[in-house]
């Protein structure tokens, strides 16, 4: 058989990636507010110059997030994305030049160094002699001896450059690593600077000043003990950009909000705040107090003395407002249009209303930044002719599009909601059957109407939904379900039997484990709606399940090294084959019939059978992509017609190329192209097909969707 490499453009270069651009659906606008007021997903900075407040630029990383950076000329309104030559986009700073009015010159801060662009962010260049100096937090001006300087912080450094080079960067070593999301603490006073940092992590460690004599040192002073030679155990501080012996801090361990008013050598803890957690922490220009945390984001106009709590109001669209102060706050932003201050959350943009000091408004408008899981798709009830979207999120809880993304409400009150789920999980959808299933840890639960309501039930262990959940066709469909459904449990190896068929219920009277060491098939006959279990054998303690959607009684189990097969729905099971070339690391099966097969292996090419797995070859059509000895995910469609191969190679960073790939295939894998599109997130999930349109979701960009994706069916050659 020949194999040829066939691509719409050139793989990895400096343009985006082959192929059409992606629709992104979400979610979005979450708590549905009718002007776009809603949140979105996760935000780590934010930067915009006072003479063009209107123009705003953000990104995020946390928890695995990369979603570039994103930019609005408008306010909040809309967004772009704006990645191109921004290999790394786990952003964690960015900020605007303030000799650039118009926020045309941009900082980018990643977990790799430092990017700039020269034209507003329509393009970027990475600053090569900060590759290897860790992650770049945030970005302050400074001067040094008189000149203006850019200051930046890293992981063990406090970066400079001068104000009017581009890149250039220098580095001044730090006395030890500091804290992920601290914002760099400077204060400039008479023509020099003072930095004020803490080295340690999220539980607390030492603070010292360090007063920068040049581009390439500083003198440190500390740790910073009180008079009694205390130590602060600080988690992030703050220095008062006026004076600086008065600071603030959060203590580890404790996370409440302390200051010192001489320079350490006394240290109290602010009474009037003493009940509301602290992490960040901040003094703006005016002297005024912020601290934020996943309880709250307050503000102090009068020294600490009084506090008031930072409201984000919604107005959601059935009328009623929602009023939200706790939110995951990722930073406190300082110099934010000047004198303003911005505060980031894994839940979007919010800027402190300083009219009010009470209020913050949400500038996420038409943000798609989400940490997506999941993409549980079933026909909608509510809008005929679109789609239910159930989406699990991190930094979020469930969230719901009844309009296959244009809105997102969730569930109405008279509803039996999933939020039990919270942060987490995933599931799938069975056809266009509206049976749906949601799993996270030991508790799983089911839809018999496109995601509206939902059952819920407890196992012994945890159950399994990404790689493991299969579900038996109706004869003559390759994608209705005939309610028989398998996926895999981690449960104590004395785990008792399962309840009576029914008995669907909120505890089954036996405490879930952390981490099981037996596999355990779970099998249903309704849908998911009750599961039976049995041990799995101990050679096949399966990582995956897959049936043929071809066939009634063809059911396979594999782990990395072991692929069997039932013809009995689990009862029994065959030995592991070992067929001609079935060899390497397995990842993931996939089945098209009982004869085309794929096995996805870790870092390497994918085999196929034509055979019915008598004998495997390798698909050499895919070496490309999987040169540098990367992994990568495959999804097969409804009709069968198409593959894809998606997923991320990290190392492609450091080459300078974009790291996530999209590769479609309308031949069984004898021939490709790039179908990446437009896509910057370097944290790729799960696809999933949905009658001809292709859903791939991330972290970062949300879901996002390519319709009409299927191939024809005289596209298929073997």
């Amino acid at each position: 058989m020949k194999f040829a490499l066939i691509t719409c453009s050139s793989i990895g270069v400096t343009a985006l990636g082959g192929g059409s651009a992606w629709d992104r659906v979400g979610p979005w606008n979450l708590f549905d507010d009718p002007n776009n007021g809603g949140e979105a997903g996760t935000l780590d900075c934010a930067a915009s110059h006072e003479k063009s407040p209107n123009v705003i630029y953000t990104g995020g990383q946390n928890n695995g997030v990369s979603s570039g950076i994103v930019k609005t000329v408008d306010g909040g309104k809309h967004w772009t994305r704006n990645s191109k030559g921004l290999w790394d986009t786990r952003i964690l700073g960015c900020w605007v030049h303030p000799e650039h009015e118009d926020g045309s010159y941009v900082f980018a801060g990643t977990h790799s160094g430092v990017y700039e662009s020269v034209d507003s962010a329509e393009s970027w260049t990475r600053c090569d002699e900060t590759m290897d100096w860790g992650m770049v937090r945030s970005f302050r001006s400074g001067m040094i001896n008189g000149e203006h300087y850019i200051l930046a912080n890293a992981d063990k450094a406090i970066l400079t450059r001068k104000s009017s080079s581009v890149c250039g960067w220098q580095k001044i070593d730090a006395p030890g690593g500091q804290p992920a999301n601290q914002h760099l603490s400077v204060i400039v006073q008479d023509g020099n600077t003072e930095v004020l940092t803490v080295v340690g992590g999220w539980g607390g460690g030492d603070m010292y000043y360090g007063n920068i004599v040049n581009e390439t040192y500083a003198k440190w002073t500390g740790p910073v003990t009180t008079s009694a030679g205390e130590k602060l155990n600080p988690s992030n501080v703050a220095i008062d950009p006026k004076d600086r012996n008065h600071f603030l801090f959060s203590k580890g361990g404790e996370y409440r909000t302390y200051e010192s008013k001489d320079g350490g050598k006394t240290a109290a803890r602010i009474e009037s705040h003493a009940d509301k957690g602290a992490f960040f922490v901040m003094i703006d220009s005016r002297g005024f107090f912020y601290t934020a945390t996943q309880a709250g984001a307050f503000a102090s106009q009068d020294a600490g003395v009084t506090w008031n709590p930072l409201h984000v109001w919604m107005d959601n669209r059935d009328g009623t407002r929602h009023d939200r102060v706790p939110h995951d706050y990722q930073r406190i932003v300082p110099d934010f249009r000047g004198d303003g201050v911005a505060i980031p959350s894994d839940q979007g943009l919010h800027i402190v209303d300083l009219s009010t000091m009470q209020n913050m408004t949400n500038v996420n408008g038409d943000l798609k930044n989400a940490m997506s899981l999941s993409a549980i798709i079933s026909p909608s009830k509510t809008h005929p002719g679109s789609r239910n979207l159930v989406v699990n999120s991190w930094d979020w809880n469930v969230g719901a599009s009844w309009d296959d993304g244009a809105t997102w409400p969730a569930w109405n009150d008279s509803e039996a909601n999933p939020f039990w789920c919270g942060e987490g999980g995933g599931g799938e959808a069975m056809g266009t059957s509206g049976k749906a299933v949601m799993m996270h840890h030991s508790t799983h639960g089911q839809s018999s109407d496109g995601g509206h309501n939902w059952m819920r039930a407890n196992a012994p262990g945890n159950v399994h939904h990404s790689g493991a959940f299969a579900y038996v066709r109706l004869p003559g469909s390759r994608a209705e379900p005939a309610g028989t459904c398998f996926t895999t449990g981690d449960f104590p190896a004395d785990t008792p039997p399962a309840p009576p068929p029914g008995a669907f219920s909120d505890s089954l009277g036996v405490q879930p484990l952390k981490g099981g060491n037996v596999k355990f098939l779970m099998t249903s006959d309704d849908f998911g709606v009750s599961w039976n279990w049995t041990a799995m054998p101990a050679n096949l303690q399966a990582d995956g399940l897959v049936v043929d959607p071809t066939s009634q009684n063809s059911l396979f189990g594999f782990t990395s090294n072991c692929l069997a097969h039932s013809v009995d729905q689990g009862l029994t099971w065959s030995a592991c084959s070992t067929s001609t070339g079935l060899t390497g690391n397995f990842q993931k099966l996939i089945v098209k019939d009982s004869q085309v097969m794929f096995m996805v292996r870790n870092g390497a090419v994918p085999l196929r059978t034509t055979d019915g797995g008598l004998t495997w070859t390798e698909l050499t059509s895919a070496a490309p992509l999987y040169k540098y000895g990367a992994s990568f995910d495959a999804s097969l469609s409804w009709s069968g017609n198409t593959l894809v191969l998606h997923g991320t190679d990290h190392s492609a960073i450091r080459r300078g190329e974009y790291a996530t790939s999209v590769w479609k295939s309308c031949d069984t894998g004898n021939t490709w192209t790039d179908e990446a599109g437009d896509l910057v997130t370097i944290s790729p999930g799960p696809g999933v097909w949905y009658e001809k349109d292709f859903y791939f979701v991330t972290s970062g960009e949300g879901v996002t969707v390519k319709r009409n994706f299927d191939c024809s069916s005289e596209s298929l050659l073997i």
